[in-house]
């Protein structure tokens, strides 16, 4: 009986040792134990319990560069968008009025406009990747990260606090609208080959490189630093302002689709127009130009060339508006005038003496030729304007 119950017992003993080693799974093929894998190790835990958050596993969207993103579902919280007034935005929106952002509502956000909220931070908008409109202009942003925007393809960040925009992954960017950030001082365009539209006016920029930007139809960078601007290569441009510069030349020669041409205040010593045949305004007044001849630009409207050095002005019959006083036209050169101007249906005002320092010159005779053909010089003796009657000094 004895021998009957060891036996027992060591086949208990033996099932027991077997079924231990079957539960501990025993060695792999290659000899290697199995490493045990959990949801925390692979990186992909929400990192806040719910599954809804940023999570320290993913990319949290932080840093310049465009980097990788494993898109997740996010709630609406300041741990995903700091930004109070952002907040207030997002959950306005139809897609996150209940507090959460999904995967799929992401994909489908292309369009952001958030210019009527007085936010200051943007934190969070790196997860909306489908964006192709983005318009932030007039709040009170310091950084802007749009690395992540590859199909973005308008940006308007104008009126902020901008010390550095970074577009070079934006390469899908047709228009650009940067100006009155006071502290940008560089903007590099040259990536942005897509661009139509740049406006970059009122801050600190000292070079601007738009050679590559060959689609550009208008371009506006007044009110910067610039010392030069080639646009030789913008066939296509057709209203071109730099304004308020250090520029001592502009060459237009290229650009036969301008119809606005707006350089004033520069330090311009001549300026050739004559191929800008479809050009309707132009405004270069307090350069150094000494001659201008816009007599071939028959499209010509409204022309602005005052506090100039300007001996010799000759216009077309076309010319509507002209405001020209602070050169030196006298004699002959004023007669060549007169005899390019209308002849008005209507009355028109004409600025040609500034009171102090004017070296242009108008004869009793000359105003008699120019009141009959509708023009009305005035002069300004300090504080308005005043019918001019001519002096023969």
């Amino acid at each position: 009986m004895k021998k009957n119950l060891s036996g027992i017992y060591l086949l208990a003993a033996l099932f027991i040792a077997g079924f231990t080693l079957s539960a501990c799974g025993g060695d792999d093929e290659d000899g290697q134990q199995p490493q045990k894998t959990t949801e925390a190790s692979s990186g992909t835990n929400s990192g806040n319990g719910n599954g809804n958050g940023a999570g320290e596993g993913t990319d949290s969207g932080e840093g310049d560069e465009a980097g990788t993103y494993t898109p997740h579902d996010l709630e609406i919280i300041e741990q995903n968008f700091p930004d109070e007034e952002f907040r207030k935005y997002l959950l306005a929106q139809s897609y996150g009025s209940d507090g959460m952002i999904t995967v799929e509502e992401q994909a489908g956000i292309t369009a952001i406009r958030v210019e009527t909220y007085k936010l200051k931070s943007l934190k969070g908008i790196e997860y909306f990747t489908a964006l192709t409109s983005l318009r932030c202009a007039n709040c009170s942003l310091t950084e802007l990260n749009v690395t992540r925007h590859t199909a973005l393809t308008e940006l308007y960040c104008n009126g902020n606090y901008l010390r550095a925009l970074d577009l070079s992954h934006n390469t899908a960017l047709t228009a650009l609208y940067c100006q009155s950030n006071t502290s940008l001082s560089a903007l590099d365009v040259t990536k942005n080959t897509l661009l139509t539209i740049l406006y970059c006016d009122n801050t600190l920029l000292t070079e601007l490189d738009v050679a590559n930007n060959t689609a550009l139809t208008e371009l506006s960078c007044s009110r910067n630093q610039l010392t030069s601007l080639d646009v030789t290569g913008l066939t296509q441009l057709t209203k071109l302002q730099c304004g308020d510069n250090k520029l001592t030349a502009l060459d237009v020669t290229k650009n036969t689709a301008l119809t606005e041409l707006r350089c004033s205040r520069n330090q311009l010593t001549e300026l050739d127009v004559s191929k800008c045949s479809k050009l309707e305004l132009l405004m270069c007044g307090t350069n150094q130009l000494t001659a201008l001849d816009v007599s071939g630009n028959t499209a010509l409207s409204q022309l602005d060339c005052e506090n100039n050095q300007l001996a010799s002005l000759k216009v077309n019959s076309k010319v509507g508006y002209l405001n020209c006083p602070k050169n030196r036209l006298k004699g002959a050169a004023m007669d060549e005038l007169l005899a390019g101007l209308q002849t008005r249906r209507t009355a028109q005002s004409w600025n040609i003496i500034y009171n102090g320092n004017e070296e242009n010159e108008m004869t009793t005779a000359q105003v008699a030729a120019a009141t009959a053909k509708g023009w009305i010089p005035c002069y300004w003796n300090g504080s308005t304007w005043q019918r001019y009657e001519g002096c023969d000094q």
